[in-house]
C-alpha cells in the first residue's frame, strides 16, 4: 500500500463533504471537522489489481457480476473511484483487456463507464446513435476485434429510454 500526504483546507462545508469521502474510503480523521482545518492527514491507498494484455480473460458469468454491482454501485449514488496513475501505465504499457464490450447509444446521458461504474481497462465500447447495426462497418469490425484479439466473452448491447434516435 502506498500513503500521499496533504492538509485539509477550505472551507467548513467543503471539509465536511471531504471527511465524509474519507469515511467512505475507510479513512479517519483523529479531528472532528470543524477542528481539523490544517491538520495533516495520511491517506492509505491498496494496491488493486490491473487486468492488462498480460492478465487471464474475465469468463462472461463473472464480467456480468461486475458490471451489475457495478451498476448498483452507480444508482445507489456512489461515485466511480479516482484512477491512480499506476493504473493507466499499467494499460499503456501491457495493454488492455476488457471485461466486456459495451454497443451503446452515442446519447450524453448514458456514458457505460459510469452506468456500470468501472476503471479504465474494464470496458471495450462503440457508441452510436440508437446503438444500431445495420451492416457490416466499423461497429461490427470493433466488436469482433474486441471479442476475437482482446479476449472478451461478455457483449452487452445497452439501451436506454427515450432515444431520440430510434422515436
Amino acid at each position: 500500500s502506498s500513503a500521499s500526504l496533504f492538509p485539509i483546507l477550505g472551507t467548513l462545508q467543503s471539509l465536511e463533504t471531504f471527511l465524509s469521502q474519507f469515511v467512505r474510503m475507510g479513512c479517519v480523521s483523529s479531528k472532528s471537522a470543524p477542528d481539523a482545518k490544517g491538520e495533516i492527514v495520511q491517506l492509505k491507498f491498496e494496491e488493486v489489481e490491473v487486468r492488462t494484455g498480460k492478465s487471464a480473460f474475465v469468463p462472461a458469468p463473472e464480467a456480468l457480476a461486475a458490471l451489475k454491482a457495478g451498476n448498483a454501485r452507480y444508482v445507489g449514488g456512489q461515485a466511480p473511484a479516482a484512477t491512480r496513475k499506476s493504473r493507466i501505465l499499467a494499460l499503456a504499457n501491457d495493454g488492455q483487456l476488457p471485461m466486456a464490450a459495451v454497443l451503446g447509444c452515442a446519447d450524453s446521458r448514458c456514458p457505460a463507464e459510469l452506468i456500470f461504474n468501472v476503471a479504465p481497462g474494464d470496458l471495450f465500447v462503440c457508441r452510436n446513435a440508437g446503438n444500431t447495426v445495420v451492416q457490416r462497418g466499423s461497429v461490427v469490425a470493433s466488436m469482433e476485434y474486441c471479442m476475437a484479439h482482446l479476449q472478451t466473452k461478455l457483449l452487452v448491447v445497452l439501451g436506454h429510454t427515450k432515444c431520440g434516435a430510434l422515436n
